[in-house]
């Protein structure tokens, strides 16, 4: 699995740490611990984030704080480093909830790349 930091925003952005009671428990860090996005790959416009982009302290920029707010699915590919190995198992199993839940975001991604 290829690691990429989070410095590939086209432009820079406020970090924002995700709000602990509306971000789904996958993507809370219990102390300043990094996370990853285990989620699909999107471009769209401006917003883009890659598989693997690791954000230092459980902070994330702006923009992907809010998707984190709108869309469940995808606030739920966000998860601690220390828990990434399990949640990598977890995905391996395509029945597991974690993997429909890939499945479906990456279904509403491509509706949305799709539609336009």
């Amino acid at each position: 699995m290829e690691v990429e930091k989070n410095q590939n925003e086209s432009k820079p952005t406020k970090p924002v740490k995700p709000a602990q009671a509306e971000t789904p428990k996958a993507a809370q860090a219990e102390s300043t611990e990094q996370i990853v996005y285990l989620g699909v790959p999107m471009i769209e416009g401006d917003f883009h984030i890659n598989y693997g982009t690791i954000y230092d302290d459980g902070v994330l920029p702006e923009e992907i704080a809010a998707r984190t707010k709108e869309d469940a699915n995808f606030a739920k590919m966000f998860v601690p480093v220390s828990k990434a190995l399990k949640a990598l198992r977890e995905l391996q199993n395509k029945d597991s909830d974690l993997s429909l839940t890939k499945r479906n975001l990456e279904k509403d991604y491509w509706k949305r790349k799709v539609g336009k």
